[in-house]
């Protein structure tokens, strides 16, 4: 569930990205779980937020299912060890991580979905992931749900600041009687 916290810029807004294991050794390396898909998240240079303090990221790697990770400000492993259990935030929306044409779940989640003639279909409640492509559910109250691939062919525009998608609807997946 994506939380707006009202009053705050988008870029004062923040996501959790991880979770503080635990230290490892004695000279400040944190041992962190990964709870992102986007890689680079904990590379060199990154900003992260533990509780409301910011770090740099000095430097990372991966280990198993874990990610080790040096951080400006942090130097031993009593430090580490007052961290641990706490998430890890970071900027809401930074984009520079995402190739482009690719979208946080969370960015279309309310959007408003017309079709190639502008007629209104409903809005983004949902995104599911199925493996192949994630599927669409657009709500409209009152009508049934409409779900719709996730696919080039179908999302022919995503506006994220003017908040509408726009889609070819193929032949059969319209669900309503119009």
């Amino acid at each position: 569930m994506v939380q707006f916290l009202y009053g705050l810029s988008m870029n004062d807004k923040r996501i959790v990205i991880g979770h503080v294991k635990g230290p490892r050794g004695i000279r400040g390396e944190i041992r962190l779980r990964s709870a992102t898909d986007i890689s680079g998240r904990f590379d060199t240079g990154q900003i992260i937020y533990i509780e409301s303090q910011m770090y740099e990221v000095l430097s990372s790697k991966v280990v198993g299912s874990e990610i080790l990770v040096f951080l400006d400000g942090i130097s031993d492993r009593n430090q580490v060890e007052d961290l641990s259990g706490k998430e890890i935030t970071a900027n809401y929306y930074d984009r520079g991580l995402l190739p482009p044409d690719t979208y946080f779940h969370y960015d279309l989640i309310g959007l408003e979905v017309r079709d190639e003639y502008g007629y209104v279909l409903g809005h983004i409640s949902e995104v599911i992931e199925t493996g192949a492509n994630d599927v669409y559910v657009i709500h409209l109250d009152g009508e049934r749900d409409i779900l719709v691939p996730a696919i080039s062919s179908v999302v022919t525009d995503v506006d994220i600041e003017k908040l509408c998608m726009v889609i070819n609807l193929p032949d059969g997946l319209d669900t309503r009687n119009r």
